[in-house]
């Protein structure tokens, strides 16, 4: 308790249980609502990387810079591709998710493939663990969504890999969704592709990174990301459509 009240005072100007009265009750400073399952919610709207979920779980290193958000509202994260990341705690309530969970970004690409694998989201403490990880190819602009299983010969985790390539320049959503033994990825609230893994998920305790991550310090991302959030249960693709409105719109 004490910890986490610290952590909070060091991340946020005012702490508060409840809703904030300005100006005798004439303005009223309230949360986010949030939605059934969000475990995790950046907006990068706030210069301090604040979760918006209800769960607290500020980013311990904020993003350096910032861009324009998507749709030209509020903020997003900036990338260069190099050794910038976000860093975010591990929260029990990840690994309670098992394996149902669904993880959603907004992306817009400033660079083409670079030969190497680049990190848009990862989660774990090394390279070998992969629960979740959201990687773009290295030739292509493609996105490879990672899971760790419990199948041994699959050391490096089991994977979907998306058949559209994310445009340069331009904000595409990327939602990707376990559950069960069946992964799926949308881009742009489409469904682009479909597969059941051999093995169960299994979880880890490390940080979640967006961005890129401390092991790969040229596999970083040339983007702006916004609107990160983890939700533990899987999304329909009647939410996930919704949540790309802004994309299938043009």
């Amino acid at each position: 308790q004490g910890s986490s009240a610290a952590v909070q005072s060091e991340l946020c100007d005012i702490v508060a249980d409840g809703a904030i009265c300005l100006g005798g009750g004439k303005r009223v400073l309230t949360t986010d609502a949030a939605s059934q399952g969000l475990v995790a919610h950046f907006t990068f709207d706030q210069l301090k990387g604040l979760d918006s979920s209800g769960n607290k779980n500020h980013a311990a290193v904020p993003p350096v810079n910032y861009g324009a958000g998507v749709g030209g509202k509020g903020h997003a994260a900036k990338f260069t591709g190099g050794t910038d990341y976000v860093e975010i705690r591990n929260h029990q309530k990840y690994t309670e998710s098992g394996n149902t969970f669904t993880v959603e970004l907004w992306l817009y690409l400033r660079q083409d493939s670079t030969g190497d694998w680049r990190v848009l989201f990862q989660k774990g403490r090394n390279d070998g663990e992969r629960t979740p990880a959201l990687f773009l190819e290295p030739l292509t602009r493609g996105v490879e969504f990672f899971v760790s299983t419990d199948d041994a010969s699959q050391p490096a985790g089991e994977r979907i890999w998306s058949n559209s390539f994310i445009p340069l320049h331009r904000w595409t959503h990327v939602a990707a969704v376990a559950e069960g033994h069946t992964l799926r990825m949308y881009i742009n609230g489409l469904l682009d592709c479909e597969n059941q893994t051999v093995g169960s998920i299994t979880h880890n305790v490390g940080p979640m990174y967006v961005g890129g991550h401390p092991w790969r310090p040229i596999g970083g991302v040339d983007s702006y990301i916004d609107e990160v959030q983890y939700h533990g249960r899987a999304l329909s693709t009647d939410e996930i459509q919704a949540k790309a409105s802004f994309a299938l719109g043009g």
